[in-house]
């Protein structure tokens, strides 16, 4: 891996600007095939994550392929471009934190700034915009570019954070969740942190084998919805704890 010997106070910004930036433009691909051609951007958007999972999926199995591994992943990411743990023990990273970030400056921009009053005019009503002066297509494609940046976001920050290297298949369809994300929030900043920390929750099992027993579950269990985020699992020594006494699993019949 090419070592620049940058220090972490610029090699981390750096890695995920890179992050947001590739996906400003992936994105923003996508608002030039709407404007020029007409083309529905879901449509559009659905082929293009086609396409970006079979590229990544040969830069991992050829060019990009860690040396001496069996599993399609790159070198870890060095020390410098990985996001700090809160806690060690667990995979929480400055990540959420870039995340309020992200909420709060989307909120202020689309309230505070002519272009975030143009977004939601289009939005609203792309032809009375229009009729207003607004520009439709550069509007739309700068709304996708943002909207690409903020997905790279998330990315960069699962890549130099979570995993600490790309692997093949990381992404447990992260982008169709966030769309449920935004339905729920009503499209607002300000509501995402609830049902984002529920889809998050009943997507996939975020504790590390370390938790407590009673706060401790396999991904078999991710499932279970989200009430259950601060109760103990149905299964292994968080059960045995939680279960009272006389407690049993027996059926009627078995009983009788």
């Amino acid at each position: 891996m090419l070592d620049l010997g940058l220090p972490m106070a610029l090699h981390l910004p750096l890695a995920v600007a890179a992050g947001m930036a590739a996906g400003g433009l992936y994105a923003g691909l996508v608002g030039v095939l709407k404007v020029k051609f007409g083309s529905n951007e879901v449509i559009a958007t659905v082929m293009l994550n086609s396409i970006a999972t079979y590229l990544v999926d040969y830069l991992l199995n050829g060019p990009m392929l860690a040396e001496n591994s069996s599993v399609a992943q790159t070198e870890r990411v060095l020390e410098t471009a990985q996001l700090p743990r809160i806690f060690q023990q667990y995979q929480l990273t400055i990540a959420i934190l870039l995340a309020v970030a992200a909420c709060i400056l989307v909120k202020l921009f689309m309230d505070r700034t002519a272009l975030g009053y143009e977004i939601r005019a289009v939005g609203l009503n792309p032809d009375a915009a229009e009729t207003a002066g607004i520009s439709k297509a550069k509007v739309t494609i700068v709304a996708l570019c943002i909207s690409g940046c903020i997905a790279g976001l998330a990315g960069a920050s699962h890549v130099l954070g979570v995993d600490r290297r790309l692997i093949n298949g990381f992404s447990n369809d992260y982008g169709f969740s966030g769309i449920s994300v935004a339905a729920l929030a009503a499209d607002s900043p300000w509501a995402l942190s609830s049902p984002a920390s529920c889809s998050a929750r009943c997507g996939r099992a975020p504790w590390s084998s370390t938790a407590p027993p009673a706060f401790r579950w396999s991904s078999s269990t991710s499932s279970r919805p989200w009430w259950s985020f601060w109760w103990p699992p149905a299964t292994g020594e968080g059960a045995q704890a939680a279960q009272p006494a006389g407690w049993s699993r027996k059926t009627k019949k078995e009983v009788a």
